[in-house]
């Protein structure tokens, strides 16, 4: 058996192979398959005929699975093991066949399978021929069996009914031996090719992260943000893996008065479905629906501040209509509360209850102008002031770290706490229609944008009207779901002209991002329909390698087969043969994938 410097340095032969323009050029290849609903794929790599630990009985009863259950098939490379003197090590005198036996033997393996081939690639083993002497052992083969041979790296069209899939399928460059520098490896294969299609949003959208709203200047690899989960369907902290921009885009505009979202065709829009919770669908695909659900706004879970609801709503009220008395030195020696005559009764309550020690006093007011969404008002009433002394407002400073209590209070609250501290707010600054209905209204944009932002991530949808007089009003509602009429025109719209587009991709596949402050949920971008396939040559094809691994969207197959299925579908990989049971299931980009073990 090769040992580790062998394997290295056969990686390095086929990095540099990889390399070299003009040789092999990658081609595209066509499964078409109009008519399935569901369509078998088996692809197989490493099998290297030929060596003396080759379990060829495993791949014999791999191509009687593939012959009984007429699946169509790829071979990415390494099928004979083909040492030669060149090699490093002793390979070419532990082979069980000498090079043309091993070609023989292969083409005879094949040839009662050789409709189902859709192509042929080189591995670094095949190569070794090409190096020392010019001959494509993979290309012999493959004109022996009347197949497709394509270059280092193959891009499949892969059409089931009417839904397509990319795949880019290569045999490995890396010169890594560990499974960790296998994924990186294939991580950087990920940028060989461009997707068929980028799904972005339009440039004037932005995305929520954990430091605020933020357009795609300021968006970085890197940076944390809030995503959904779709399964749990619980807001997590996720990772900004890598962000896209799109110079010329077509885009649709789903707009109804609480949405308004502008993306790419393409791009996957995150709805509810009432039987099986959230799913993805294509922009364009959503006009063939009656109407979706789509939401707007998420559960995160939080801890809570502790409080009581009592102290939740003064703190909502002291952010309204109140503000903190300082000294020349910036320290504070207490906090004022405004409110009404009509109102200061419920505050007076509040502050009993909490057995919050305050004065209170009463300035005119009656008679004076104030303006509420740019329109002017006159008061009738007189203002009571409530003054907490300075051990009261210490008290609540040291609570809260002495920070602004929207910045840090409201942004750690629980959704009880939440809720209390919200109608109060609103109550002083806005109005209730009812329990779960409220408008609040802000000079300050800061402010504004870190409600919104709090409200998003505790189910609340919320949108963001800027005034003429510079003033935010913000319309809440507890409702995560926004409905959209997809048979009216006028909630989906194409847009006649070509603009750039942004998007970035997240582990979870999905962000938050609002647009003309709109804030809604979807999914994200990447290189969509696509399953990146990379063969792992450092584990050869028999008794002590039998895996197959997944890393999020990308897979690491040896020896297994990919099931594509004609719908808003599923891809599942199997490796059938391994001993023992096990399941992995999760949401990808565009389908679901299974990865069983059987």
């Amino acid at each position: 058996m090769p040992g580790y410097e062998e394997n290295v340095q056969s990686k390095n032969e086929w990095l540099q192979e990889l390399s070299v323009q003009g040789r092999e050029p990658p081609k595209g290849i066509v499964w078409d398959y109009p008519d399935n609903d569901r369509l078998k794929t088996f692809w197989i790599s490493d099998v290297h005929l030929g060596h003396r630990l080759c379990d060829e009985d495993l791949f014999k009863r791999t191509l009687d699975f593939i012959g009984e259950n007429d699946i169509p098939f790829a071979d990415l490379g390494d099928l004979v093991e083909n040492a030669t003197r060149d090699s490093v090590g002793a390979g070419v005198y532990e082979q069980a066949e000498i090079a043309q036996e091993q070609i023989e033997h292969a083409v005879s393996l094949y040839e009662p399978h050789k409709e189902r081939i859709q192509l042929m690639q080189a591995g670094n083993h095949e190569l070794r021929t090409w190096k020392s002497s010019g001959v494509n052992l993979t290309r012999v083969m493959s004109t022996l069996l009347g197949v497709p041979c394509g270059g280092p790296g193959a891009v499949h069209y892969i059409r089931v009914g009417d839904q397509n899939y990319v795949v880019y399928s290569t045999h490995g460059a890396s010169a890594a031996t560990t499974i960790g520098g296998k994924m990186n490896a294939m991580m950087r294969l990920e940028k060989v090719i461009e997707a068929d299609v980028y799904v972005c949003v339009s440039m004037d959208t932005e995305i929520l992260t954990n430091d605020g709203w933020k357009g795609h200047d300021a968006i970085n690899e890197g940076d944390k943000l809030p995503t959904l989960n779709m399964l749990s369907e619980i807001i997590e902290t996720d990772t900004v893996l890598e962000k896209f921009k799109n110079p010329n885009s077509e885009f649709l505009n789903i707009k109804t008065r609480n949405l308004d979202i502008k993306c790419t065709p393409e791009h996957d829009v995150v709805f509810n479905n009432t039987s099986l919770g959230l799913e993805k669908i294509q922009a364009k695909d959503l006009i063939k629906k009656r109407d979706v659900k789509i939401p707007v706004a998420g559960n995160k879970q939080f801890k809570g501040l502790g409080i009581s609801t009592e102290l939740a709503e003064i703190i909502g009220w002291i952010i309204a209509e109140g503000n903190f008395c300082k000294n020349k030195k910036g320290e504070v020696y207490g906090i004022r509360i405004f409110q009404q005559t009509s109102n200061s009764q419920k505050i007076r309550q509040l502050l009993d209850r909490e057995k919050i020690e305050y004065t209170e006093g009463v300035q005119k007011h009656a008679g004076r102008n104030f303006s509420i969404k740019g329109k002017t008002h006159t008061t009738k009433e007189d203002m009571v002031v409530f003054y907490l002394p300075k051990r009261e407002a210490k008290k609540i400073l040291n609570y809260f770290n002495g920070k602004n209590f929207s910045d840090y209070a409201m942004k750690n609250m629980n959704q009880r706490e939440f809720w209390h501290c919200l109608r109060a707010l609103c109550e002083g600054d806005g109005s209730i229609h009812h329990a779960k209905s409220m408008n609040y209204y802000t000079g300050d944009k800061k402010l504004a944008d870190n409600l919104q932002r709090m409200c998003t991530l505790r189910g609340w949808r919320c949108c963001t009207y800027s005034r003429k007089n510079g003033a935010y009003d913000l319309g809440i509602n507890y409702n995560r779901l926004v409905n959209v009429n997809c048979g009216k025109q006028q909630s989906i719209k194409r847009v006649k002209s070509k603009e750039p587009s942004w998007c970035i991709r997240t582990n979870n596949t999905t962000f938050i991002a609002r647009r003309n402050g709109k804030a809604f949920i979807t999914g994200n971008c990447g290189h969509m329909h696509s399953a990146l396939y990379q063969a792992r040559d450092f584990h050869r094809f028999n008794k002590r390698s039998r895996t197959v691994e997944l890393a999020k969207r990308h897979f690491i197959c040896n020896g297994s087969y990919l099931d594509f299925w004609n719908s808003y579908g599923q891809v599942k990989a199997y490796q059938p043969g391994t001993k023992g049971n096990a399941m992995v299931t999760f949401r990808g980009d565009k389908h679901e994938v299974e990865v069983s073990f059987v």
